[in-house]
């Protein structure tokens, strides 16, 4: 007869194990990858023992809801989290241009003052916070350094030495702008202020005068070729003016800077800076590599459907549920709209928030999603689905297509079952991406065309969606931009021309074959 003492011991002793080796090793960043994958194979270990593991668990969260009973699983998971919190740290380079202090906000983020970079001058002072910002938080959009001097242009340099930039890592980067009611200083146009932003590059004139009145305009730039342009309205309102961008590092170095007043910019400002090292599994950075002939991305839209709030915001939070990359997904509150409280699973190389798969957009019959676009580029996009509804119980209760219109054009079709896809299982991830850059040439608009099918009782839903610009310049190439840019609407062209429309896209992290 078995000792049930004996059972309970052998269980204590196994976290106990486990707790021991979460304090060696976690203080060492470089096994903290090992220890969350050693954890996720004790834990499936468990779970098989129990009769639960199945082949559509994705992702150790996924766990929570199919053995929530066992206590040594939710200690295993709570440790999990506490892995996930400090992998995702691990790469973070978060710059309070002004502040004078490093201190962590109310989402976990480490901040640190710009007065590390020995090489940057200018003034600083503070600035009244967004209305929508915590009272009390501390927030890099307190405070904003600009550079009244006559530099050409004025440079954070992110090196290897102090922040871990490695030749051939990709990295988003996002530059933050936030002057509040006005500038804290005169301006050749009332209420106006034009400069560039640059990386690893060198300032150059506008060829063309885009000033107006109170309204405060420059150009980023990415290796001396224009990467946006900015405009932002005096005084601001609502939040901060961003830009962010994938960027391949083509050397140790990353330079940020901001043309100065001796290119005939005005004063530039700046309120924050972060760097976040990118997995290079992630759907986009392979798509940018491997399609888009490595050029940067440019976010354009980041959304997260059947959001409660227009002021709910989702980016990296402390609890291990936001992003691990610290994206920005803006809300949209369209409804109808579906939640769940059950911790859903997330796929294993893009990581989309466990909070916006919590919610969806659901139609009864069809949706439509269309965004206005610069014509004469590339797009590249990621959409996130998760089936979330108790109600759907069988394969066929949810059944929708999705058709991609470039314009009038039909750019892709797929067809979605997500029960079905997920092993009859609620709470999975399953993405649907563009297999290669999708060419607008002058329709300037994509649309995404949901419907329900014959038969199902239900209707489309989404949770989450990525829209990226595929950057016509890229300077470390070695290869004329024109040359390349052209290679790369040839391939577009050609692959839309194929027999079937459908290889558009690619459902569910699987590449369908030419």
């Amino acid at each position: 007869m078995s000792n049930p003492h004996a059972h309970t011991y052998t269980q204590v002793r196994a976290v106990a194990e486990c707790l021991f080796l979460l304090f060696v090793l976690c203080f060492s960043q470089a096994h903290i990858l090992f220890l969350c994958l050693f954890l996720s194979y004790i834990t499936a270990k468990h779970q098989r023992g129990r009769g639960f593991i199945t082949s559509s668990v994705r992702f150790q969260m996924q766990l929570l809801v199919t053995i929530r009973s066992s206590w040594i699983f939710i200690a295993f998971s709570i440790i999990s989290l506490g892995c996930i919190h400090a992998l995702a740290q691990t790469g973070f380079i978060s710059i309070d241009c002004g502040g004078a202090e490093s201190y962590m906000d109310e989402n976990g983020i480490s901040w640190d003052p710009d007065s590390q970079f020995s090489n940057i001058s200018g003034n600083t002072t503070t600035v009244p916070l967004p209305s929508a910002s915590s009272a009390g938080a501390k927030s890099p959009l307190s405070t904003i350094r600009y550079f009244p001097g006559e530099q050409n242009k004025y440079c954070y340099v992110f090196n290897q030495k102090d922040h871990g930039v490695s030749k051939g890592a990709t990295y988003l980067i996002r530059a933050s702008f936030w002057a509040g009611a006005t500038l804290p200083y005169d301006t050749r146009i009332a209420n106006q202020t034009t400069f560039k932003l640059l990386i690893d590059g060198a300032g150059a004139t506008l060829p063309y005068d885009t000033r107006m009145a109170n309204q405060t305009t420059f150009k980023l730039l990415i290796d001396a070729d224009v990467w946006d342009e900015l405009s932002i309205r005096l005084p601001q309102t609502g939040r901060e003016e961003m830009r962010e961008i994938y960027v391949s590092a083509s050397k140790d170095t990353i330079d940020v800077c901001l043309t100065g007043r001796a290119t005939g910019s005005d004063i530039p400002f700046i309120s924050s800076l972060v760097l976040r090292l990118l997995d290079e599994n992630l759907t986009s950075v392979q798509n940018m590599h491997n399609k888009a002939q490595n050029r940067a991305f440019m976010s354009r839209h980041r959304i997260n459907y059947g959001a409660a709030s227009s002021n709910e915001y989702i980016r990296y939070q402390e609890d291990g549920l936001g992003d691990p990359y610290d994206r920005i997904w803006e809300p949209n509150i369209t409804g109808p709209i579906l939640t769940t409280t059950a911790t859903t699973g997330t796929d294993v190389f893009d990581h989309p928030p466990v909070r916006v798969l919590q919610t969806a957009y659901e139609s009864s019959a069809s949706l439509n999603i269309s965004f206005s676009l610069p014509s004469g580029t590339s797009y590249h996009f990621t959409l996130y689905f998760s089936e979330i509804s108790m109600n759907v119980t069988m394969d066929g209760d949810r059944v929708f297509s999705l058709q991609v219109f470039n314009g009038s054009t039909l750019y892709g079709y797929t067809e979605l079952d997500l029960y079905k896809l997920s092993n009859d299982t609620h709470n999975l991830v399953h993405i649907t991406y563009s297999a290669f850059p999708m060419y607008i040439s002058s329709a300037g608009a994509v649309n995404f065309v949901f419907m329900k099918q014959n038969g199902s009782r239900f209707g489309p839903i989404i949770a989450g969606l990525e829209l990226f610009q595929v950057f016509d310049n890229d300077m470390s190439l070695g290869t004329d931009d024109d040359e390349v840019l052209q290679g790369m609407r040839i391939y577009a062209v050609m692959a839309q021309t194929r027999n079937s429309v459908q290889q558009a896209l690619a459902p569910t992290k699987e590449i369908i074959p030419d």
